[in-house]
């Protein structure tokens, strides 16, 4: 019996393909679902602010963590608000939903909150963003390779995948974050 499903999302509609399926699923088992994303900041939060014209200006300076910090919660605010309303409307269909937003490299965050969250099932899109709809995306063949839990791959395709959300009728939010 699934308990925890895990759908991780990056913001794009291919990410998002994966919620029907997901939520059928925990319909079927009543499991809760986890919405994780995984903050990878742009460059320019770490090494662009490091620097103020040709002469390198130290990480320790208060100037430089004052403006990475800004930087960094503004990205974090804009994702928590995407996953909660994300969660509001998979949440109205009576399912238990939850977020999670980790740091680090996408692919070991992912493997090490599938344990910590005890996750044992995860449902992602084969692709995510700006990917093309018939290869198989680096992210998604290391989840498939490396992860202790099932994986279900799904690719966004015409017809759609499924049963859908009644909640998640409509379009998908817009891209995260604007490189």
């Amino acid at each position: 019996m699934v308990q925890r499903i895990l759908v991780p999302l990056d913001g794009s509609k291919r990410a998002e393909s994966a919620l029907p399926l997901a939520c059928s699923l925990a319909s079927k088992d009543d499991a809760q679902m986890i919405l994780l994303h995984i903050l990878e900041y742009p460059s320019e939060v770490y090494s662009g602010l490091a620097y103020s014209g040709f002469a390198p200006r130290p990480l320790a300076d208060p100037a430089v963590n004052e403006k990475t910090q800004e930087k960094k919660e503004a990205i974090y605010n804009k994702v928590k608000g995407y996953l909660e309303e994300t969660a509001a409307r998979i949440g109205s269909s009576a399912l238990s939903v939850s977020i999670e937003i980790h740091e680090g490299p996408v692919v070991e965050t992912i493997l090490s909150s599938i344990e910590k969250l005890g996750v044992n099932l995860i449902v992602m899109s084969s692709t995510g963003e700006d990917r093309s709809p018939w290869m198989l995306g680096a992210i998604a063949d290391r989840i498939l390779r490396e992860a202790y839990a099932p994986v279900v791959l799904l690719r966004e395709g015409p017809g759609g995948l499924g049963p859908d959300c009644p909640a998640l009728q409509g379009e998908s939010l817009p891209k995260l974050i604007e490189s």
